[in-house]
């Protein structure tokens, strides 16, 4: 029973304030319309209000000798209560209206939020049979009980909830010797104890501004759920007046790392972030202008001296509050702040532009890693850590590889969902490279061959078998030839990279072309050649006259090379 009658009551309540909403005319405008000589009829088709309406309004005018030029200084609300006075209801006879003293009061506690005291206040009304105010008249009271009283700088932070970072806007010097280097200061404070943290940096780009948040994590000893910072465009690409903020991906995936929400202030709205505001103005006395008076001769050392300096800031006595910065950070704060990962983040090393190769591969290191073949010719970026690449297209990830050592060489991983189809292969498949091999020359096919059965798939090996063979367009196949027979003999699986250095060799001692015998098909192999000595190369011409053989001619292009 005691159910139905609350209900019954919530039910009227509503009733009435709808029967408000929906009846609450624009009076002034049909009065606007009768003066201007509309009829009723016309009144009402014009505006999409009832003719009940528009009789009743021209009735309590004329009863009451109400005309336009007499409410002509009124707004449309006093207008609206002169024809309808019973309908005016106090918001206090129909809502049970919070205490925003003890809603300001539970705000300081740990965890609660406008949220759940809402919810709290509105299941204890509704139980006592009273209707609740909605939640945005709920948070939009709240905001004006905060500026008519003007608590907002007494508002207390809870500990461990959020931490504020910024740049010091002064910087310090060292001098290398020859001129004075600037160094830039970032500043990190948890509000509730402003136990705070300084690092002294050489730039501000995105990198160390990453770091600093890695090292200023570890120096807190935990994580605060909510980071404020300013907009930076090393941390936030957009913050527009409505919609949403566009975080730097890097930022943001720290963010996700450490499991705490990056929220960038409101531009031009230095309250937001008003702790580390003064501590910015803090550390500008303590530390910039207490050593001003001394000449640092390395990053280093001033970064030493910001330590000590940073120390003494956090162990100085408040004057106004009980105990200092580092005990208040450890007896209260430490306790309330998230844990850190077992690892600390990792900052990604990025490459940007990175051109997909006609083997759905691309290259970063020296080493290979697909793509979908569908995406080859085009730029993707590469971000990568210590154990692992991943490749964005147009912010997308795409692929996700372990990284090989950066001492690796050529090097595939390949995912086989990655390759072409059979009917969809790039242009030149592994037959028609075996092919233009052969034609070239037999120690150019061993080469071709090699470069095949050193990789998992086939397409592994279009890109190092065409960068050997195109050598043979831009030297010949002559030159080509002899280069592969003098890599076969030193590398068991020879590349572009040895090829290249040998051909610009020979090309260079075989500029005249006459001087170059006809190749013997009778050729000895490597290991059976005599070497010839320093003499041999004073006498060339005569040897050729003599019909030295090629071979003997090669090998000791070979010897000259070694030496």
């Amino acid at each position: 029973m005691a159910f139905l009658s609350t209900f019954s009551v919530v039910c009227m309540c509503i009733l009435t304030i709808k029967e408000i909403k929906m009846n609450k005319l624009n009076v002034k405008l049909v009065l606007e319309l009768k003066e201007a000589g509309l009829n009723r009829t016309e009144i009402a088709k014009s505006r999409h209000i009832s003719r009940k309406d528009v009789n009743f309004i021209f009735k309590v005018a004329n009863e009451k000798k109400i005309s336009l030029a007499s409410v002509a200084n009124k707004s449309e609300d006093e207008i609206y209560w002169m024809f309808y006075p019973g309908r005016r209801i106090p918001a206090e006879q129909i809502y049970a209206l919070p205490n925003y003293e003890w809603v300001h009061l539970e705000l300081k506690k740990v965890g609660v939020t406008l949220k759940l005291l809402w919810e709290e206040y509105s299941a204890e009304e509704i139980s006592k049979g009273n209707i609740p105010v909605k939640y945005t008249k709920f948070c939009n009271d709240y905001s004006d009980f905060i500026n008519k009283c003007e608590l907002v700088s007494h508002i207390e932070h809870k500990p461990g909830y959020e931490c504020e970072v910024d740049w010091a806007g002064k910087t310090m010097y060292f001098n290398n010797g020859s001129k004075n280097i600037p160094v830039y200061l970032f500043v990190g404070t948890l509000p509730y104890s402003r136990y705070s943290y300084v690092e002294a940096t050489l730039d501000m780009k995105q990198d160390t501004w990453l770091r600093c948040h890695v090292n200023m994590y570890a120096f807190f000893k935990g994580v605060p759920r909510r980071t404020i910072c300013d907009n930076l465009k090393t941390g936030v690409i957009k913050h527009p007046h409505e919609g949403d903020v566009v975080l730097n991906e890097a930022y943001e995936a720290l963010g996700y790392y450490y499991n705490t929400a990056i929220l960038p202030a409101r531009v031009r709205r230095p309250r937001d972030k008003a702790t580390a505001e003064g501590v910015v103005g803090d550390i500008t006395t303590s530390i910039i202008a207490k050593c001003r008076n001394m000449n640092f001769l390395s990053l280093a050392q001033l970064q030493d001296a910001v330590k000590v300096k940073l120390n003494e800031y956090n162990d100085t006595p408040f004057q106004k509050r009980e105990g200092t910065r580092t005990s208040i950070w450890k007896e209260v704060e430490q306790l309330s702040l998230q844990n850190l990962p077992i690892v600390p983040y990792e900052i990604p090393e990025r490459k940007l532009n990175v051109k997909v190769c006609p083997d759905s591969h691309i290259v970063f290191k020296n080493n290979h890693y697909s793509v979908s073949y569908r995406l080859r010719g085009e730029f993707v970026t590469v971000s990568a850590t210590s154990t692992t690449v991943k490749i964005y297209f147009q912010n997308e990830l795409i692929a996700s590889h372990p990284r090989f050592a950066d001492t690796d060489r050529n090097k595939y991983s390949t995912h086989k969902e990655d390759l072409p189809p059979e009917l969809n292969k790039p242009r030149f498949d592994k037959q028609r490279l075996i092919d233009w091999a052969s034609n070239t020359g037999p120690n150019t096919l061993k080469v071709v061959e090699k470069i095949f059965d050193s990789v998992s798939f086939e397409e592994q090996g279009y890109n190092s078998a065409l960068s050997v063979l195109n050598l043979s367009s831009k030297y010949g196949k002559n030159l080509l030839e002899r280069a592969c027979s003098i890599a076969l003999s030193r590398v068991s699986t020879p590349r572009y990279g040895q090829l290249n250095p040998i051909i610009k060799s020979l090309e260079g001692k075989s500029a005249n072309n006459d001087l170059m015998p006809p190749q013997d098909k009778t050729q000895p192999s490597d290991s059976d050649v005599h070497l010839r000595g320093a003499d041999y190369y004073k006498n060339l011409i005569e040897s050729q006259q003599n019909n030295v053989n090629e071979g003997n001619s090669t090998l000791s292009d070979e010897e000259q090379l070694n030496g």
